[in-house]
């Protein structure tokens, strides 16, 4: 065991198997690199301000683990880099306290943090990132070679998660992001990159992807919000296991940057118990959610759309403009508990290429086929009332 005391800036190359550090003067740093691994011991590693510097593997494999603390306090910064394995400091909550803090591994990295900012990069194919914030968290970067990153900030209270930089787990690793006490915004271009991306969070959330499937529930975490939104700006496709509300809005846009389609068998619902919001869709492409009765829940449906267009529904009004001449129009309502009043045909409009579509009974009084000049032979736009 290392311990050490010291009232100014400090540092050390090692070959040990635990340390223990506290730099008493203000603005004091400490500096460790080590051959290979080492833990923290329970007396912890802290300054009163200063930079802390922990590296380890310089030589051999080894990680970085241990019940201490390391604690720069808020006002100073702590920088980790494991060159030959990973890190684990999830023993204990708030377990690395600091301004900013950098992290380098090659293996997989666990923490329990109280910071500001976070900029990390794990290096390894494979490995992940798992880091529990304690209040608020701006991420500069979160970067995987694949592995899965989960991020979730305010286990002690009021917070917000955003991101200055990307969380990127490439297009084979998943993203998990989750704030039990606040919501989450993340609006620049691609800002988060993955599979599957998981939502969690109370307040309201705005993400820009670029992703393969979104899994994302809004407003019933904590002490959950029925007002909370939910906002994805998807550059390509995207697959749908469910975005549901508490019953606040919810807005999707796919293929900002080519053509692509929305489409899955979960559930887009903006509606839970007395409470709904509405349900807005833009797409550089087609719509497929015709998997399940009442697949798409809202008091006002929006969609925009280049081609075909499936949807099974549980709505009061429907606003639906197809851009272009589509071979499917397919709307199917059913009831939900929410919306005890009779259907309104006069609530719903679909237009194809900017021309409204009049309406007859075809079949019996719950179908309604639709007819216009500019749509293609032999296909009739289908809107049926369960």
């Amino acid at each position: 065991v290392l311990n050490v005391t010291a009232q100014s800036t400090s540092n050390f190359t090692t070959n040990i198997a635990r340390f223990a550090a506290n730099i008493t003067g203000a603005g004091q740093n400490l500096s460790l690199t080590d051959y290979d691994g080492f833990s923290i011991a329970n007396a912890g590693v802290k300054t009163a301000g200063g930079t802390i510097r922990l590296n380890a593997g310089t030589t051999a494999a080894g990680d970085i683990t241990g019940a201490g603390a390391i604690n720069a306090t808020t006002s100073g910064n702590v920088a980790l880099n494991s060159a030959r394995g990973g890190i684990n400091l999830s023993s204990a909550p708030s377990q690395v306290t600091a301004d900013n803090l950098t992290i380098i591994a090659q293996n997989s990295v666990a923490m329990n943090t109280s910071v500001n900012t976070i900029d990390a990069n794990v290096t390894d194919a494979a490995a992940t990132l798992t880091v529990n914030e304690n209040t608020g968290l701006t991420v500069a970067n979160a970067l995987t070679t694949g592995g899965s990153i989960s991020i979730t900030s305010g286990l002690g209270g009021s917070s917000s998660l955003t991101a200055t930089g990307t969380i990127n787990a490439t297009l084979t690793g998943n993203v998990s992001l989750r704030n039990s006490n606040g919501g989450i915004s993340m609006t620049a271009v691609n800002q988060v990159v993955g599979n599957i991306l998981t939502i969690d969070a109370r307040d309201d959330v705005a993400v820009n992807t670029s992703i393969g499937t979104l899994d994302g529930k809004v407003g019933f975490a904590g002490t959950g919000n029925a007002s909370a939104s939910l906002t994805v700006n998807e550059a390509t496709g995207l697959g749908l296991a469910n975005a549901v509300t508490k019953g606040g809005d919810v807005f999707i846009t796919s293929g900002l940057y080519g053509a692509s389609n929305l489409n899955g068998s979960g559930s887009i619902s903006a509606v839970n118990g007395t409470n709904s919001g509405n349900v807005t869709l833009t797409v550089n492409g087609a719509i497929v959610l015709n998997q399940a009765p009442g697949q798409v829940a809202a008091n006002v449906l929006t969609i925009a759309a280049q081609n075909s267009v499936a949807v099974n529904t549980s709505v009061v009004t429907l606003d639906a403009n197809v851009s272009t001449n589509a071979s499917l129009i397919d709307f199917i309502n059913g009831p939900s508990p929410l919306f005890t009043t009779p259907w309104n045909w006069k609530l719903w409009r679909v237009v194809i290429r900017n021309v409204p579509l009049p309406c007859r009974v075809a079949r019996s009084s719950n179908t309604r086929y639709c007819a216009a000049l500019n749509t293609p032979p032999g296909m009739r736009p289908r809107i049926m009332n369960m």
